[in-house]
């Protein structure tokens, strides 16, 4: 791959992350309209949004990119940078539950780096971010989830 390589790619947004961000930005107006108690309700949404405005940002701003030979990611305030050359391993089509995870979905991709490292990401598309790592550190080892075998 050409050194001046650069690619973006968006993050899955899963239904439940959708449906969640949805009904939050909803409530509010709902509760405008049937409360008469409006000092009430300003103070309540002063600290309802401030949560729900982290939430929207995540929902979007979470991308990926490559560049060069580097791969950035960033969730809202969750951002950084990988060298691609220290890859090990990647586990596609799987879940991780506890760690580092700018993604918005499941069956997304586990990057494993450095020694002790790793990292969930959800591209829409986790066989083009394969492909693309993969033509920078062709040594990568690829791990496929349970019920996938290429």
């Amino acid at each position: 791959m050409n050194k001046s390589f650069e690619k973006f790619y968006r993050a899955k947004k899963g239904v439940f992350i959708t449906l969640v961000v949805a009904l939050l930005l909803i409530f509010p107006p709902i509760l405008i309209y049937f409360d008469s108690q409006i000092p009430k309700v300003y103070i309540f949404l002063i600290v309802y949004y401030l949560p729900v405005s982290v939430l929207v940002w995540m929902y979007f701003d979470t991308s990926y990119r490559i560049k060069e030979k580097t791969f950035f990611y960033t969730c809202s305030f969750l951002k950084g940078e990988i060298a691609i050359d220290s890859i090990k391993e990647l586990e596609i089509g799987v879940n991780m539950y506890s760690g580092i995870k700018p993604a918005l979905a499941f069956k997304g991709i586990i990057i494993k780096y450095n020694k002790f490292d790793d990292i969930y990401i959800a591209p829409e598309n986790n066989e083009e971010l394969l492909n693309d790592l993969l033509a920078i550190n062709p040594t990568i080892k690829i791990n496929y989830g349970v019920g996938k075998n290429k």
